[in-house]
């Protein structure tokens, strides 16, 4: 909980500072680095977390949907996100800054 407190947190104040030097973008450069990495190191928890949550949970969902419908449907959740396990969201963040 702590992370996701952190990571809203953070982000924030992220976008306050890229609302400030919106129109700088060497500030932005120079200084958005330490949000992206605190957003990331959080993220990497958060990701873990939800993961794990995800995978007791859908067992559990697919059970009681079968119940529900007298066994005549079968369900399937897909939990789809940007980041995968190889890519973190400090590169997915510094590769969409770069853009500025």
């Amino acid at each position: 909980m702590n992370s996701l407190i952190n990571y809203n947190k953070t982000l924030k104040q992220r976008n306050a500072l890229l609302k400030m030097f919106y129109k700088d973008s060497e500030k932005i450069k120079k200084t958005i680095d330490i949000y992206d990495n605190h957003l990331s190191l959080n993220a990497k928890k958060i990701f873990k977390k939800k993961n794990g949550i995800s995978l007791d949970f859908i067992p559990i969902f697919k059970i009681r949907y079968k119940q529900l419908s007298d066994d005549k449907e079968n369900v399937e959740i897909i939990h789809k996100t940007d980041i995968s396990k190889n890519q973190s969201l400090y590169k997915l963040l510094k590769k969409n800054i770069e853009k500025i």
